[in-house]
């Protein structure tokens, strides 16, 4: 069987008919272009905003609290820049639900869907209606979380803005001390430096200034140079000594002293020439003598070596522990006392070696002792006169100053005015120490003032040491870009959903755009049909007429015709009208 085929030629378009056929495509870009334009712009907008503000966090950080940009503080342009994303988001996602609902009726729902989604799209407010009104669909429940994710974009951007103190160090510090291992503080009386004419230090003077200040606690001078911009300067490792009191308790009639006199040793009730009980010449305390054991040893002794030279039979005769007696009325700094009070007390000096970090903040400065080494005292070698005329090691110079530093405390402890002692310096110590108020503290605390002197006070060495100088930079902004990289970022999630719905909106639609015109519901307005179901309802209040629509069953499309031309669109029932969406063609 032969099928019979019809060939229908094509006709060519006249010139007439293509121009208006250009011009149709012309008219419907144009149009095309008008709907959105306006949503363009708000994506370009959120956009640059979005970028504008991960750039004023970007800035922010680490810069001080009172930094500002466009001549705003740091949260105050934060704050307005949010705004307006948030204002060009809720515009886009009203775009976006205006749009789609017409494509919800079309499809066939409630009449009160186009309150309800009219409402959705503008806030807070709006969400409350929704549930009142009709069933969340897939378009309501996503605008509603976006419209409480808005909400909480604000309080977020802020809390970003996270502040901490800071600060800045640099080593402009410097510190001039006096080095125990390079420096040689020893003095002695002659040139062969015989440890009989050791007499103490090259800056003795600096002894009797710490006995003046132990009890008025004067201000140690510092040579330091710190910035005065500066919070605070640290200097690590200075060594210092630091000399205790090793003390045991002795008594009156065993103890024994050196007597200034006639350096002969006796007993502390001789030296006061007591029989028995009774004393020729009462104590004045509290006093401070040489132990029996620094026979030979005396200060009184080196100033006269040449005379008591013979009477020693080696040199290790004139190098030895320092060890001192105190008496005292039962121990404390009182100058009153009886014969029933008197205290006895026998003590060596034992130095350690103390690595210090210097701090200054200010006025004030405070040292932290990191280190405590015992400093061990080799009587043999300090005795060797020859090994002290050339170059020797750094354990011998801190041996070497220790001892010398002893031997000078003990002078000025000892071969001082004592009255002077007693009742100024002593008696001003014990008005500001009540609480620890004994002898042994006494010179405890003003051994440890003439070691700080004797480093930090008057410094030997001419090359200051490097410090730490820290600045106080005030309170700046610490942020976390994870944080404001997803914060900003999130942003954009309503961006994409409001552009998706409203595009998908508008090709279902057919590429008509019909949003929140108030217009086009007048021009459409209701069937016949329709308005019988408002009967009697024209004169009632919003809130009987949305009740009403609730109940009601409408759908949006043309009017059904007989004929092949497009009917009216309008509200009607869901059998008067047939859809008039129509998709977009592509060419």
């Amino acid at each position: 069987m032969q099928e019979d085929t019809q060939h229908i030629p094509l006709v060519p378009l006249s010139p007439s008919q293509h121009t208006t056929s250009v011009k149709k495509k012309e008219s419907d870009y144009v149009d095309a272009g008008r709907i959105a334009l306006l949503p363009i712009l708000n994506v370009i907008i959120t956009v640059v905003l979005t970028a504008v503000l991960i750039y004023v966090y970007m800035s922010a950080d680490n810069k001080p609290f009172h930094y500002t940009m466009a001549g705003m503080p740091i949260p105050a342009l934060v704050a307005l820049i949010v705004t307006l994303i948030k204002m060009c988001l809720a515009g886009g996602i009203g775009y976006a639900v205006s749009e789609y609902k017409w494509i919800q009726l079309e499809r066939g729902s409630r009449l009160s869907l186009l309150d309800v989604y009219d409402a959705c799209a503008r806030g807070f407010g709006g969400m409350i209606r929704v549930m009142t009104g009709i069933r969340p669909d897939m378009i309501l429940v996503p605008t509603i979380l976006l419209q409480l994710g808005l909400i909480a974009m604000g309080p977020a951007s802020q809390q970003i803005l996270t502040t901490a103190p800071t600060s800045y160090c640099d080593h402009r510090a410097k510190l001039r001390f006096t080095d125990l291992t390079k420096e040689v503080l020893a003095s002695w009386g002659t040139n062969d430096h015989s440890i009989q004419t050791l007499l103490g230090t090259t800056t003795n003077y600096l002894f009797e200034m710490a006995l003046d200040g132990v009890g008025n606690d004067w201000v140690i001078p510092l040579t330091i140079s710190c910035p005065v911009t500066a919070v605070n300067c640290t200097v690590e490792n200075v060594l210092m000594f630091h000399n205790t009191l090793e003390c045991t308790e002795g008594s009156m009639n065993q103890t024994l002293v050196v007597s200034e006199q006639d350096l002969s040793v006796k007993t502390v009730q001789d030296y006061y020439n007591a029989t028995a009980d009774v004393y020729a010449t009462p104590p004045k305390v509290p006093q401070i003598l040489y132990g029996g054991a620094m026979a030979h040893r005396t200060y009184y002794d080196f100033t006269n070596y040449t005379t008591n030279a013979t009477a020693a039979t080696n040199r290790t005769m004139f190098a030895g522990d320092q060890v001192i007696v105190l008496v005292s009325n039962n121990g404390k700094v009182d100058t009153s006392t009886g014969d029933d009070t008197l205290v006895v007390q026998e003590c060596k000096l034992v130095t350690y070696l103390n690595r210090t970090t210097l701090n200054v903040m200010g006025r004030h400065r405070k040292l932290d002792f990191l280190e405590s080494t015992p400093i061990r005292m080799d009587y043999d070698l300090l005795s060797d006169s020859t090994h002290w005329g050339g170059n020797f090691s750094d354990d011998d110079h801190l041996m070497l100053n220790a001892y010398a530093v002893q031997v000078a405390a003990l002078r000025f402890l000892i071969d001082i005015d004592r009255d002077m002692f007693r009742y100024r310096d002593a008696l001003t110590w014990q008005a500001m120490n009540r609480d620890r108020d004994s002898v042994a503290n006494l010179v405890h605390d003003y051994l440890i003032r003439l070691n700080r002197i004797l480093v930090i006070g008057r410094p030997e060495g001419m090359t200051p040491a490097d410090g730490i100088a820290c600045y106080d930079l005030g309170i700046t902004y610490r942020l976390e870009p994870a944080a404001y990289y997803s914060l900003s970022l999130a942003l954009l999630v309503p961006l994409f959903w409001w552009v998706f719905t409203w595009v998908s909106a508008l090709y279902r639609a057919g590429g008509v755009s019909r949003g929140n015109s108030q217009v086009i519901l007048l021009v459409t307005g209701f069937t016949a049909a329709l308005r019988r179901k408002f009967k009697g309802l024209s004169h009632a209040d919003s809130n009987a007429i949305f009740n009403k629509a609730k109940q009601i069953n409408v759908a949006f499309g043309e009017l059904k015709t007989d004929q092949d031309r497009r009917g009216h669109t309008s509200f009607g029932l869901p059998d008067q009208v047939s859809p008039a969406r129509r998709k977009i063609s592509v060419e």
